[in-house]
């Protein structure tokens, strides 16, 4: 079963203060959907990470790459995953934090045909100063990955890296999402065009729910009946 996008959005708080960043999702969704979340929040104030929650999965969401603060951006970042518990016809993803701040930011997305455990094929980050073409590097094991790319920027605005797709623009905090279906296992890197600037790359790869392997069989139902043979016998009167 391929990977497929059912639906996605993104909200982008700018300089409105709040305790959170919160997306309603109107689409058909299967138990088993996966609900991937990237956000990002202001550090300032010694602003903490709390939860990745929705109002349906009844529970916290499960680090891909855990939220990180880039001290030199003045933001935390991450990227966290849930599997729908059942079917809905709408969906609220909620990232929270502990001080009420401008600037959080949140793309969430529902994916088709993710494996229904241990779904993470590789996960990384990367955190620079003053450098161009942000980029996360990590190695996959399997062909037909999801890979979703997060770039936090300081100052500026980036293109989508090549072979991507946008997810999520959210142009006042400046965070910045994307995806791609690897066509092949290996080396694959979530990569962004941007001049120098300060950034967060996020990158996860998300492993598809494996073919079932062909399965044969040899029919014998009309191979011939092999009758042994019978040694004659001999009546003596």
């Amino acid at each position: 079963m391929a990977i497929t996008l059912v639906t996605s959005g993104s909200v982008d708080n700018g300089t409105t203060a709040s305790l959170n960043a919160q997306l309603g999702l109107s689409a058909s969704i299967l138990a088993n959907d996966l609900v991937v979340a990237q956000f990002s929040f202001s550090s300032t104030g010694g602003n903490s990470f709390i939860d990745v929650h929705d109002n349906n999965a009844g529970g916290a969401y499960t680090a891909a790459v855990a939220a990180t603060n880039n001290t030199a951006v003045g933001q935390w970042a991450g990227i966290y995953y849930f599997y729908m518990a059942g079917a809905a016809s709408s969906l609220t993803v909620t990232a929270s934090w502990s001080v009420s701040n401008e600037f959080g930011a949140l793309t969430a997305s529902i994916w088709r045909g993710i494996a229904t455990s241990n779904p993470v094929d590789g996960a990384v980050q990367q955190q620079l100063l003053n450098t161009t073409n942000p980029t996360s590097t990590s190695v996959t094991t399997t062909a037909a990955d999801l890979v979703v790319g997060n770039v936090q920027m300081l100052n500026l605005t980036p293109s989508v890296g090549s072979g991507f797709t946008i997810l999520g623009s959210n142009t006042s905090t400046l965070l910045f999402s994307e995806y791609l279906i690897q066509s092949a296992a290996g080396s694959v890197q979530a990569n962004w065009t941007a001049a120098s600037d300060s950034w967060t790359a996020q990158m996860a790869a998300f492993l598809p729910i494996a073919a079932v392997a062909n399965l044969t069989y040899e029919d014998d139902s009309f191979a011939p009946i092999r009758v042994p043979p019978v040694d004659p016998v001999v009546s003596i009167w």
